[in-house]
């Protein structure tokens, strides 16, 4: 029976709550960079095309943290375009997830929330309901014990996003995985090995190429006591963990992936 482990190691990159659809305005300061968002004007299409190339695994956190301004001001320049929100909580979670002021990284993640219900989390549209599981997983990170009362949300905004599994390469499917593995067994949480093992076998065997697949599958065969193949999926994704393809992601999952190769 798997042990029950602390549900906010996931390190993620990590529904159904309703909330505004307006602007989103954190209170978060204003990070100074080469290019102002006014060389965009009001131009919310341009200002989100932007962000998007902004954020991502390769960039910079420079670069993330300019994303998220622009993504921000388009949202507030149009904010009913689903287009944008989608973007804003995308940006917001490349933003929040390297943020090590936990303040911030809540008030940004919180952001993302609201632009992915914005974009149609609420209604369970896959890429918004992803998008908001990735931020609250954030945001549940800094929550304590108040964390395991936000669970039902998550795993229902990621039980939606599993109808597009192919987003993230697998992302739906690893980060419902990692969460049945991380939180903890019943009757505390609804942490389940079975199901973990179930969703991350899928991850790893449909979309081989991203090294989570690899790294969380091998950490669910760990826990079940199969260490030699737990061995070899974390050597596979050591391997895959290229700066080249995951920019300073790679450094964060050789470290994970190394300790469970030996």
């Amino acid at each position: 029976m798997k042990k029950s482990s602390p549900l906010l190691s996931l390190v993620l990159l990590l529904g159904a709550c309703a909330t505004s659809g307006a602007a989103v305005t954190p209170s978060v300061p204003a990070v100074p960079s080469a290019v102002d968002a006014a060389l965009l004007g009001d131009d919310a299409v341009g200002l989100a095309d932007a962000a998007n190339r902004l954020c991502g695994y390769l960039a910079t956190q420079e670069e993330r943290r300019l994303g998220f301004e622009l993504a921000r001001k388009a949202h507030a320049l149009a904010p009913r375009d689903k287009p944008v929100a989608l973007t804003l909580a995308r940006c917001a979670y490349f933003r929040a997830d390297w943020e090590p002021d936990p303040k911030v990284m809540t008030e940004v993640a919180q952001a993302g929330m609201d632009a992915a219900s914005a974009a149609g989390a609420k209604d369970k549209e896959p890429r918004s309901a992803y998008l908001f599981g990735l931020n609250l997983g954030l945001v549940m990170q800094h929550k304590g014990l108040e964390a395991l009362s936000l669970l039902s949300q998550e795993i229902e905004a990621l039980e939606a996003a599993r109808a597009e599994p192919e987003q993230d390469l697998g992302g739906p499917l690893r980060v419902l995985g990692a969460l049945y593995l991380k939180a903890p067994a019943w009757p505390a949480g609804p942490g389940d090995l079975e199901k973990s093992l179930e969703l991350l076998e899928e991850a790893a065997t449909r979309f081989p190429s991203h090294p989570l697949n690899r790294l969380f599958f091998s950490e669910a065969l760990a826990e079940d006591g199969e260490k030699q193949s737990a061995a070899a999926q974390a050597a596979m994704a050591l391997e895959l963990a290229r700066p080249e393809l995951w920019g300073d992601y790679a450094e964060r999952w050789q470290g994970q992936a190394a300790a469970l190769a030996k």
